[in-house]
C-alpha cells in the first residue's frame, strides 16, 4: 500500500486502542528510534510507514510546509520572524532537532491534509 501524500510505501498499519487515553497517563506502547537528531522525523516515518527509513522524505515535506504555509507563517508572528527562523533553525540541515514549528506544521499536515490517503 502507498501513501500517496510523500509517496512512500506503507509496511505497517497501527492500531489504535479503542479505549479513550487519560491525561497524562503512561503509554501503553513505546518504539525506540534512533536518536540522531532527526527523532522527530524518525518517529513520523516510523508512524506513516512502519519504519524510519523515510524520515528524510517526511522532513522534507515538513520543511516546504514551514516555508509556505501562511497558517504556520501566522504561528510563528509572520513573514520577517518566519525569515528570521529559517536563518536560525535551519530545518534542511541533518540532525536539527524539532522545535514546536515542525510540531505545527506536523499537527496541520496530518490533520488538514490526510497526507495517507492510501
Amino acid at each position: 500500500m502507498q501513501c500517496r501524500y510523500f509517496n512512500l510505501t506503507i509496511k505497517h498499519f497501527h492500531r489504535l486502542s479503542s479505549s479513550v487515553p487519560k491525561v497524562l497517563n503512561n503509554p501503553s506502547t513505546t518504539i525506540d528510534i534512533i536518536g540522531d537528531g532527526n527523532c522527530f522525523y524518525r518517529a513520523l516515518s516510523w508512524w506513516v510507514t512502519g519504519d524510519e527509513d523515510s524520515h528524510t522524505i517526511i522532513k522534507k515535506e515538513l520543511k516546504k510546509l514551514v516555508r509556505n504555509d501562511d497558517k504556520v507563517i501566522q504561528f510563528i508572528g509572520g513573514q520577517t520572524q518566519m525569515e528570521d527562523y529559517l536563518i536560525n533553525n535551519p530545518i534542511g540541515r541533518n540532525a536539527i532537532w524539532a522545535t514546536e514549528v515542525e510540531l505545527f506544521a506536523a499537527a496541520l499536515l496530518m490533520l488538514d491534509q490526510s497526507p495517507c490517503i492510501i
